[in-house]
């Protein structure tokens, strides 16, 4: 696994595989859902389209399944999710919620680091 400096650049190509990291729980509610990262002790809130897009995350998907699947729900131009979809994933990056593998090349990507 890679360690990704905060501020890092990820590249979130199409092909790019992204998942939720294992230290993380989550609950769905009404319209919103709560993530829990165990490993920090940090509570996050996801608005609904954020929370459809953390389910999402629950098991590896490639990002450009997850610009047409936000396309489909929404009912919209999946051009116009790219954007969101990646700002989205970007920030879940940052706070070490995720982790991603660039296409190709098999090397796990996260920003998971133990609490000490």
């Amino acid at each position: 696994m890679t360690q990704i400096e905060p501020g890092t650049e990820v590249n979130l190509t199409d092909g790019a595989v992204v998942q939720a990291s294992v230290g993380t729980r989550w609950v769905p509610l009404s319209d919103e859902s709560v993530v829990l990262d165990v490993l920090t002790d940090r509570v996050f809130r996801l608005n609904s389209t954020a929370a459809f897009i953390w389910e999402l995350l629950q098991e590896p998907r490639r990002v450009g399944e997850l610009h047409a699947a936000v396309a489909t729900a929404y009912r919209i131009d999946e051009t116009e999710t790219r954007n969101a979809t990646d700002d989205l994933l970007r920030q879940l990056l940052a706070e070490s919620l995720i982790g991603t593998t660039a296409q190709g090349t098999g090397t796990w990507e996260s920003t998971i680091s133990k609490k000490e």
